[in-house]
C-alpha cells in the first residue's frame, strides 16, 4: 500500500471518531436536560399544596338555604313597608287675582230673523271668539244644511231655511210654539305650526211663536 493511501484512510478514520464524539456529547447534554426538568417538575409537585375540597352545602329545601339564627342580643327587624309609588300629579298652578272662567259665548255671534214660515241665521267668523282661527263655509251647517251665503269681505255666514226644514225640532207649549235648530260646527285639521284645531261645537238657536200666529 502506497503511504499516500495510509495517509488518507488515517485522516478519514480521524474524522469519523471526531464526529462520533460530538454526536455523543450532543446527545448527553440533551438526556441531562430533560432529566434536570423533570427534576424540577417533581420538586414543583411536591412543593404544591394540595387542594382542599369543600364540603357540601346542606340542602333546605331552597337554594339560598335558611337564615342565620338571631342572637338575643340582635335587636328585631322591622317589618318591611314599601308600596308601589303613586302617579306623579301635575301640580296645580295658582291662577292671577281676579281670575274668572268663562265659557265663551256665541250669543253676539250668532243672530236670527223668524218670518212667517222660514228663519235666517247669520253666524260671525269668530263663532267662539277666540279671535285665532275664522270659521269656513264647510265647518259649519245648520242642521245639516251647508250655508247658503258667504261673505268674503266681512267671513258672516248665512243659513236660510223653511221652518219645517234642516232639520228642526218643533215644541209645543201651552201658550207657543218654538223651532229649534242647531249650528253644527265641526273645524278640519289645518297644517299650519300656529292654528290649534277647536273642539265640536253646537249652538242652538230657536224661533218662538204664539198659537195665535201658527204658521201655514
Amino acid at each position: 500500500m502506497r503511504s499516500s493511501e495510509l495517509l488518507l484512510l488515517v485522516a478519514f478514520v480521524f474524522a469519523l471518531c471526531t464526529a462520533l464524539q460530538s454526536d455523543a456529547k450532543s446527545l448527553w447534554r440533551k438526556a441531562a436536560a430533560a432529566a434536570a426538568a423533570e427534576e424540577k417538575e417533581d420538586e414543583e409537585e411536591v412543593r404544591r399544596p394540595e387542594r382542599r375540597r369543600r364540603p357540601p352545602r346542606p340542602s333546605w329545601g331552597g337554594s339560598r338555604g335558611p337564615p342565620p339564627p338571631q342572637s338575643a342580643a340582635d335587636p328585631p327587624l322591622p317589618p318591611l313597608s314599601w308600596t308601589y309609588p303613586k302617579d306623579p300629579v301635575p301640580e296645580a298652578r295658582p291662577r292671577p287675582p281676579g281670575f274668572q272662567l268663562r265659557r265663551p259665548s256665541t250669543a253676539d255671534r250668532v243672530a236670527v230673523r223668524c218670518a212667517e214660515d222660514t228663519v235666517d241665521v247669520e253666524v260671525s267668523p269668530d263663532l267662539l271668539g277666540l279671535g285665532r282661527r275664522p270659521v269656513r263655509p264647510e265647518e259649519l251647517t245648520l242642521g245639516g244644511c251647508p250655508a247658503t251665503q258667504a261673505d268674503d269681505d266681512s267671513g258672516v255666514l248665512t243659513f236660510h231655511s223653511k221652518l219645517h226644514g234642516c232639520n228642526s225640532q218643533l215644541i209645543m207649549t201651552d201658550v207657543s210654539f218654538l223651532y229649534a235648530f242647531t249650528l253644527v260646527y265641526k273645524p278640519k285639521f289645518r297644517r299650519h305650526p300656529n292654528i290649534m284645531r277647536s273642539l265640536d261645537t253646537e249652538v242652538v238657536v230657536e224661533c218662538h211663536y204664539p198659537k195665535t200666529l201658527l204658521p201655514g
